[in-house]
């Protein structure tokens, strides 16, 4: 037992010879450089930046919200071309509403036609998601602007380069508003 130990120990000196031999003088530490006298010369950009983290933040949840606007728009598209709401609009006169129609109780003219009361509930679901369509959309796309100017203007991307600029401008009037953005590269 003593002698596999010995030969573990041996072993474990030669490893470690043949490694501080491999690294060479690369195996010491560098010496500590002087230290900034102020938080300004601490500063050398290669730190943590809040204003690009949060722009990409904002810009990935923007672009979530256009990703739920496709879905509810091509939901919406398949939920009124259903074979149940086509059925029962075919037999509801021209220029009413099926959907008011169905809520109302109204039976479809046309034979085979689905029930009101399913007819009702597939336009309630259109409905909630004509909802979820009108406002993902705006959210997203303001979300995704607001991103893309938060990481256009942030400390990392601009840096201390005075060619690159950004100007956004916001200008509200009764009835009117406009939103000009310019940016030099």
């Amino acid at each position: 037992m003593r002698t596999l130990h010995s030969a573990l120990v041996l072993g474990l000196a030669l490893l470690t010879r043949s490694a501080a031999a491999q690294v060479g003088a690369q195996a010491e530490p560098p010496a500590p450089g002087p230290l900034p006298e102020s938080a300004e010369q601490a500063d050398t950009g290669t730190g943590f930046d809040p204003q690009l983290v949060a722009g990409i933040a904002t810009w990935a949840v923007g672009m979530g919200f256009v990703v739920v606007f496709n879905y509810a728009f091509f939901h919406v598209h398949d939920l009124t071309g259903d074979d149940t709401l086509v059925e029962y609009r075919k037999g509801i006169p021209a220029g009413d509403s099926s959907c008011e129609a169905a809520r109302q109780g109204v039976v479809s003219a046309k034979a085979g036609a689905a029930a009101p009361s399913d007819v009702a509930a597939l336009c309630d679901r259109i409905d909630s998601t004509l909802l979820l369509r009108n406002v993902t959309l705006p959210i997203g796309l303001v979300a995704s602007v607001v991103g893309t100017v938060l990481i256009g203007t942030s400390d990392t991307v601009v840096g201390n380069e005075q060619a690159r600029s950004w100007d956004v401008q916001l200008h509200v009037a009764r009835g009117q508003g406009t939103l000009q953005i310019e940016g030099r590269f």
